[in-house]
């Protein structure tokens, strides 16, 4: 599981990056999770954030929420889908 985007790296365009959660961890409140941002899925990450959220303990699973959770926001606003390999 990843999301595709056009992301901005210190004034640099990277053109359909590739956007993963790659930790997480939690408890019954709260999601922490790392993202890791890549050129593609082949190579190493050139960023690294951390967020957190919410936690639905009846949801998907915490991976899903991540994910889920990173679509809501402005700066992942259109980026696609991409199937786990």
């Amino acid at each position: 599981m990843a999301l595709c985007k056009t992301v901005n790296f210190k004034g640099i365009a990277v053109n359909e990056a590739y956007i993963r959660v790659s930790q997480y961890q939690g408890n019954k409140q709260q999601l922490n999770f790392t993202v890791t941002y890549h050129k593609d899925a082949d190579t190493e990450a050139f960023d690294v954030k951390t967020f957190e959220t919410e936690f639905d303990l009846s949801g998907a699973n915490p991976l899903i929420q991540a994910y889920a959770f990173l679509k809501l926001q402005p700066d992942f606003a259109g980026a696609i889908d991409l199937d786990p390999d």
